[in-house]
């Protein structure tokens, strides 16, 4: 991945997979690889407001040789830490982003946008969905999950 574009492209095949899996009945699997196509974009944001190619490579920050504040970002993994996190609410907060989240989905009459908030960041996705039994979900519950991150990546794609 050497750019935002190309970590934007990735979340879509994992979202495309995720779909792929609720359609197969498979709906565990379905809410956990959607939650990771999130963090996907979520990474992909990050990438692009910071101007930087991806947050995956110890190298990124060395190549960019970026000293701000008396802080030397060329230390790759020490910069990183930060933002390789699973939390779908921290990497949102690290958009920078939140604060316009909330507003637009004050403003959204739809409820699309408050759903997404409730269905991802409140509803508490995380990497340990990979552990839920066959069973665990409803076809109706991964076929709301996903709409609503439709509903995120489309806002997303827009700020």
């Amino acid at each position: 991945m050497d750019s935002p574009t190309a970590i934007f492209a990735i979340a879509e095949w994992r979202l495309a997979e995720a779909d792929a899996l609720r359609r197969a009945n498979l709906y565990e699997g379905a809410i956990y690889l959607a939650g990771y196509g999130v963090e996907l974009i979520l990474k992909a944001k990050i990438c692009q407001r910071l101007n930087i190619p991806n947050l995956f490579d110890d190298g990124f920050v060395r190549s960019a040789g970026r000293q701000v504040m008396g802080i030397d970002f060329r230390v790759g993994a020490e910069f990183r830490k930060f933002y390789l996190v699973h939390d779908i609410a921290k990497l949102l907060l690290l958009t920078g982003l939140q604060d316009r989240f909330l507003a637009d989905r004050e403003a959204d009459t739809s409820g699309q946008l408050t759903k997404a908030r409730t269905d991802i960041v409140e509803a508490k996705w995380s990497e340990e969905l990979r552990y839920l039994a066959a069973g665990t979900k409803t076809k109706d519950e991964s076929l709301a999950f996903l709409e609503a991150v439709n509903q995120f990546r489309a806002w997303i794609l827009t700020v």
